[in-house]
């Protein structure tokens, strides 16, 4: 009867640290959403439409671009409030499949198909997991754009889902 009544109240106290650090976690997953939203209504250029945040314009120079006959290499670092995300995007010139990575404080990759003949259209999506304080959150994105060869850019409109928040944008890439 002794080591029932030990079971028992092992079974309790566990229950009770397993409530409390729900409590806390809750609590804390709360706290940040609050000062998420205080960040995103404190920004002037993001703006909520129709439950989509809508960011400004990102643009990154490619650090290291290299043309050859086949193929367009980018590589380069986006830094956002001391997070940096590297990127690797290898584009083939006479269209098709091309392929990228993310390392960083962001980790996954980027699929797509570009079109050079159809107004340079490039659409892709990737799938990649960032960051955020002590938490790692699973983010999917689509992006639809093109490739200017003259003006050596890559644009594209996206659309992302970080924890069933959609957040629209649109990225410029120079190289």
């Amino acid at each position: 009867m002794k080591m029932r009544s030990r079971l028992v109240l092992t079974l309790m106290m566990l229950a009770a640290v397993a409530l409390a650090a729900g409590f806390l976690i809750w609590n804390a997953l709360a706290a940040r959403n609050t000062v998420l939203s205080d960040r995103i209504n404190a920004v002037p250029d993001m703006r909520v439409e129709e439950a989509n945040i809508v960011l400004p314009l990102t643009t990154t120079t490619a650090s290291s671009s290299v043309q050859t006959k086949d193929f367009i290499y980018l590589k380069g670092s986006y830094v956002h409030r001391d997070e940096t995300v590297d990127y690797q995007i290898n584009i083939p010139k006479a269209g098709g499949e091309f392929k990228g990575s993310f390392s960083g404080n962001c980790t996954g990759f980027v699929i797509g198909t570009y079109k050079p003949n159809a107004k340079g259209i490039l659409v892709g999506r990737s799938d990649f997991r960032c960051k955020i304080g002590v938490f790692t959150a699973p983010i999917t994105a689509t992006y639809v754009g093109a490739i200017d060869t003259q003006r050596q850019v890559v644009t594209a409109n996206y659309e992302s889902n970080v924890a069933g928040i959609k957040y629209l944008g649109l990225i410029a890439i120079n190289y």
